[in-house]
């Protein structure tokens, strides 16, 4: 997992009606980080998670965070 401190502060300086997209969202521990920060500066943004593994405790720890689409991806050279 990236340094949480750094993703909350990113959070915080993401303008209002942003976007925050992850590759590789895998738990959602990070995507929780950015939401945090977006908390505390007001803004809200929409929030996008593409992951190609995509487990149930993705959906439950981010299920609070509003304005998330997680896209399911995947290869065709896998």
């Amino acid at each position: 997992m990236r340094d949480a401190y750094h993703l909350f502060a990113m959070g915080k300086k993401i303008p209002d009606k942003g976007t925050y997209l992850e590759i590789g969202s895998s738990i959602g521990g990070s995507l929780i980080c950015v939401y945090e920060g977006t908390k505390v500066s007001g803004t809200k943004i929409r929030f996008i998670g593409i992951e190609s593994n995509i487990r149930p405790k993705l959906r439950i720890n981010t299920k609070f965070i509003p304005h998330l689409k997680i896209i399911a991806s995947c290869s065709d050279e896998a």
